[in-house]
């Protein structure tokens, strides 16, 4: 599914060039699990924001699903990740005044779905997933485990090919990550691709593969 040939990434910091991915190379398969494994300023992060083409490489070549995304333009390149990747966050960004419910439809109505079927299909997702009884509520009375299972339904109401979960426990007491990542591995086991982007050794070893970066460059 997703064929990274190396690819870098700079930014300026100040009067100095800093190269925050350098001549990354990796492969992810359909059905695939992978972690993305590093400290803080590690490239991984810059990684994921290129993976999900909310930025762009300055240099080699990043093939989704058989298309060249480096010959997209800013605008194909959005069309592309809304019909095929699905974010999870670490701070959930779900949508304050908007029930949890509501808060799953909102990518069905961008892509013209009506009411009734978005609403549908966010219900069976949310009680999918263990929030059917919890669907009316506001992401402020939710726990923090709820709102990202609620963030994870809003990243699957698309049927997307790829799901990318920045630091999804980050925010979570131990115990309640560990039922996230379990989660993850589920939809995983039902064929969804994952990649998974983290500081944490323990919770990168859930996944079936780990790839380790280090000053923006694979090293294990």
């Amino acid at each position: 599914m997703i064929e990274l040939e190396s690819l870098r990434k700079r930014f300026a910091m100040g009067e100095e060039t800093v190269t925050a991915v350098d001549g990354i190379s990796m492969t992810v398969g359909d059905g695939d699990f992978v972690s993305i494994v590093g400290p803080s300023g590690s490239g991984k992060s810059t990684l994921m924001n290129i993976i999900g083409m909310l930025d762009t490489a300055d240099e080699g070549t990043y093939w989704f699903d058989g298309t060249d995304v480096t010959g997209l333009d800013d605008d194909e390149q959005t069309v592309l990740r809304g019909r095929n990747i699905g974010f999870i966050f670490q701070s959930f960004h779900l949508l304050p005044r908007m029930t949890a419910e509501e808060n799953v439809m909102v990518p069905l109505l961008y892509r013209g779905v009506s009411e009734k079927d978005a609403r549908e299909k966010a219900g069976q997702l949310l009680q999918r997933l263990g929030l059917g009884n919890r669907k009316d509520h506001l992401p402020s009375q939710l726990s923090g485990g709820q709102q990202q299972r609620a963030a994870i339904a809003r990243a699957l109401v698309g049927d997307p090919k790829l799901i990318l979960a920045d630091e999804p426990t980050g925010a979570l007491d131990q115990a309640t990550g560990r039922s996230i990542i379990s989660l993850m591995k589920e939809l995983n086991e039902a064929g969804q691709t994952i990649v998974l982007i983290t500081h944490d050794l323990q919770i990168a070893q859930q996944a079936k593969r780990i790839i380790r970066i280090e000053d923006g460059r694979i090293v294990a």
